[in-house]
């Protein structure tokens, strides 16, 4: 009965079999939580390049109406540096008032922005009308 019970050759290998099997299933945990908060800063940035698409597309609506009044937006879809694409659309509302609607678009997202501008007509003789005023929302999903 004494032999039975001072026999522990075997027990060391089931005890590193259960540690490595315990820390593979933490390692396993930490990875799918850093997986799943990678992919949500990958999401929220891609969300956050497709609204600065767009207010680029509405510098670029003022910086062409300072130029023209007479512009009317991009002719279907344009680049952005960023990667992104806008769309502009302007309309003649009254002689110094336009209303606007941008559609930008990076990778899934898309966001949509409409508003008005307020034309100061040219007074100073230097042929370039200065926007006085712009409204402007986010409508889109």
């Amino acid at each position: 009965m004494k032999k039975l019970m001072n026999n522990q050759k075997g027990f060391v290998l089931p005890l590193v079999l259960v540690c490595m099997a315990l820390l593979t299933s933490g390692v396993s945990i930490f990875l799918a939580r850093e997986t799943a908060e990678l992919k949500a800063n990958v999401m929220n940035r891609d969300y956050q390049l497709c609204v600065f698409t767009a207010k680029n597309a509405m510098a670029v609506a003022q910086a062409s109406l300072g130029e023209d009044l007479n512009y009317t937006g991009t002719k279907g879809v344009a680049e952005d540096e960023n990667g992104g694409t806008y769309s502009i659309k302007i309309t003649l509302m009254s002689g110094n008032h336009r209303f606007f609607d941008i559609e930008s678009q990076y990778k899934t997202f898309k966001k949509k922005f409409t508003g008005e501008l307020e034309i100061i007509p040219d007074n100073n003789g230097l042929n370039k009308p200065e926007i006085k005023q712009v409204k402007w929302i986010m409508v889109g999903p």
